[in-house]
């Protein structure tokens, strides 16, 4: 399943912030059917939940479909959709569907902030569906019977089989409920899921589709090209699983692969090399030692923002590893990862965890389904494992054992050999594979092509696992081929991409955790502390215009000021708040500039060097808001001005204490150190 980077998610809000959309009620080529029930949006914007979706032209609703497609008359289930029209005043009639992988991940939670001012939208309506049993669609197949287990086991020891007993139970108690709820589990397949997104289109009024799978979206796919060639237009596949075969039985070796490129991408950098030497035997070095003493790393659930402790073995750690391969922005900090836990930092672990351990949108229930279905040729005891660290293997082994030993309780009939057989197809394909795609490699693309008559496979040096919604290249080809998908984009754009990452280095960045803090926003954490952090700087800017308003009112009524010191304490109390302001103002937007100039990789593990001259600034601050409280005291001890005067400089004394203290908080005192 494609994970999303919160960063790319603020850049796209603030994007939509500005660029609103130029017709979001252009006028519809479609009639949908009474099988759709229009509804108010049933999703929020990760990050802005202020926005309603309705208000920026998505249009929403369900769909009902039957539960079981061969018998229409039995019990139906309701399919989440969200509309987005067009902005042509005169759209293609062939919409793009876009549907997550996973299985059972949400594409409502993933694509509508990325498609709202997409260029495809300038062409045709884009239709973002929840497939069944995922997130928005009724109903779910989510297991929060697993996510307690989760946050009740993080911070225990427990062995292997007591973590696999455990699981087994958790899973078993979904399952019970589920069907206790009246869901036919053997339902939630890919051949169902198929031919609800042939009732979708057909409910919508449409009578041709684009279709862009990623992930698991892409055998979903293949399947629709299979069942029913006849509603596509054209099919995007970003990275792909093939229909043949299995792709749990590549999991070892797909790794593997991934990992050495990540490590050899370090290597063939001579300064990441010299930072960062014999990577591969320190990652499992690392594994080796987390194994035999665990850590306790602190870990944030973002959807709650409660704080967990939890045990971190080294299986544990490699798992986070992996998950890093999927997002092309954490590649460039994979070396400094591995090296800083070695050392006993779990900083950057401590970020990368939650994305591994939190996962309460992601239906497990259906993953569980599709693959204890459809995985027949499966056997984990006899997964290649030539070529592979021998770690790997068997962590690899032993996850795919777990997963299938689910399968005996989850008790779902296989969908037989006809599911995975090849895809043969003549509607046009466009198949995207990234370099360091840790779990669906640029070999799946090609074997899955090879029986697509009108197939265009590109490969990208610099992306992972999805390359469409993380590199601009792909995009690109992925607009042509919707242009005209019978003609081969023009590729050269690839040939431009960089191969290697600019790795942030001790040469090149202070290593501090100071950015990663402000980062944090993104993920919902620290807004009380901005919050202060504003507050403060605002009341420490209102001298400007209360100082002289004061000053001025007392000349117009004529009266003199009362308790007056000596002018040099006078002048001393009012330069010290005027600095204090004016030198956060100026270390705030320094900051903001240094954010948006710096590459999101290198604001994770620190600051770069070039920047580093602007955190002269907080210790300065802090000597100057205790000067400030010194001043407060004097101003209080020998009974200067008004009270009211002293009251407000009293609240100025609070707001330069306020600024520092998240400061503080943020680490910023010590970057210089």
């Amino acid at each position: 399943m494609l994970k999303l980077n919160l960063f790319l998610l603020w850049l796209l809000l603030l994007s939509l912030l500005l660029i609103a959309p130029a017709r979001a009620d252009a006028p519809q080529q479609r009639q949908p059917t009474a099988a759709f029930e229009p509804t108010e949006c049933m999703f929020e914007f990760p990050i802005a939940q202020y926005l309603s979706p309705g208000s920026l032209g998505f249009k929403c609703g369900y769909v009902t479909v039957p539960e079981q497609h061969r018998d229409p008359a039995g019990p139906t289930i309701r399919l989440a959709v969200a509309i987005l029209p067009s902005t042509a005043e005169a759209p293609a009639p062939d919409p793009l569907f876009m549907a997550q992988g996973g299985p059972g991940g949400s594409s409502l939670e993933l694509f509508p902030l990325f498609m709202l001012n997409h260029p495809i939208r300038e062409e045709r309506d884009i239709v973002i569906f929840d497939q069944r049993g995922t997130l928005y669609s009724k109903p779910n197949l989510l297991c929060p019977e697993l996510d307690k287990l989760t946050r009740e086991t993080l911070a225990l020891d427990l062995s292997k089989e007591e973590g696999e007993k455990l699981s087994q139970e958790a899973y078993q108690a979904c399952a019970d409920r589920l069907t206790g709820e009246g869901v036919n589990l053997a339902a939630y397949n890919s051949l169902e899921n198929a031919a609800d997104v042939n009732a979708v289109r057909a409910a919508l009024g449409y009578d041709q589709i684009n279709f862009y799978g990623v992930s698991y979206g892409t055998l979903l796919g293949l399947h629709i090209m299979r069942d029913f060639p006849e509603i596509l237009r054209s099919v995007v596949l970003d990275a792909v699983v093939p229909a043949q075969g299995s792709f749990l039985n590549q999991t070892a070796r797909s790794a593997n692969r991934a990992f050495q490129e990540a490590i050899q991408l370090c290597a063939d950098d001579a300064e990441c090399n010299a930072a960062y030497p014999d990577l591969e035997n320190v990652i499992f070095e690392v594994m080796d030692r987390l194994n035999e003493d665990p850590a306790t790393v602190s870990v944030t659930d973002p959807e709650t923002g409660q704080t967990y402790q939890a045990l971190v073995s080294g299986d544990l750690f490699i798992n986070a590893l992996f998950v890093a391969l999927y997002d092309p922005s954490q590649l460039p900090i994979f070396p400094t990862i591995v090296y800083n836990t070695r050392a006993g930092d779990y900083d950057l672990l401590s970020r990368l965890l939650p994305l591994l351990i939190f996962q309460p949108t992601v239906s497990v229930g259906m993953y569980q389904t599709v693959v204890c279905a459809e995985e027949t040729n499966f056997d984990p005891a006899r997964m290649p494992v030539e070529g592979v660290r021998p770690e790997l293997a068997t962590l690899m082994r032993d996850s795919n054992e777990s997963l299938f030993k689910v399968c005996d309780l989850w008790r779902v009939p296989k969908l037989g050999p006809q599911a995975n057989e090849p895809v043969v197809s003549d509607v046009p394909a466009l198949l995207l594979s990234g370099r360091f795609d840790p779990i669906t490699p640029a070999a799946f693309a090609e074997a899955a092509a090879r029986t697509l008559s009108q197939s265009y496979a590109y490969t990208f040096p610099n992306t992972s696992h999805g390359a469409f919604l993380f590199n601009q290249c792909a995009s690109g080809l992925v607009q042509q081929f919707l242009d005209n998908p019978t003609v081969a984009p023009n590729d050269s754009c690839i040939a431009a991409e960089p191969t290697t990452f600019d790795i942030p280095t001790p040469e090149k960045v202070v290593m501090t955790p100071a950015p990663a803090h402000v980062l944090d926003l993104l993920n919902g954490k620290n807004w009380g502390g901005l919050a202060v952090l504003l507050l403060s700087l605002g009341v420490l800017l209102s001298v400007g215009l209360i100082w002289p308003l004061a000053y001025f009112i007392r000349k117009m009524r004529g009266r003199r000021p009362t308790n007056q010191p000596p002018v040099a304490i006078s002048w001393s109390a009012l330069t010290l708040v005027v600095l204090m302001g004016s030198l956060s103002l100026l270390f705030l937007v320094g900051l903001a500039g240094l954010l948006f100039s710096s590459d999101l990789s290198t604001l994770l593990v620190g600051i770069p060097r070039a920047g580093v001259p602007l955190f002269v600034l907080p210790p300065l601050l802090l000597l100057l808001a205790a000067a400030i409280v010194a001043m407060a005291l004097v101003l209080w001890v020998r009974g200067y001005w008004s009270v009211w005067r002293r009251v407000y400089y009293t609240l100025l004394t609070v707001a330069a204490l306020g600024l520092v203290g998240v400061l503080v908080q943020w680490e910023m005192m010590g970057v210089l150190l």
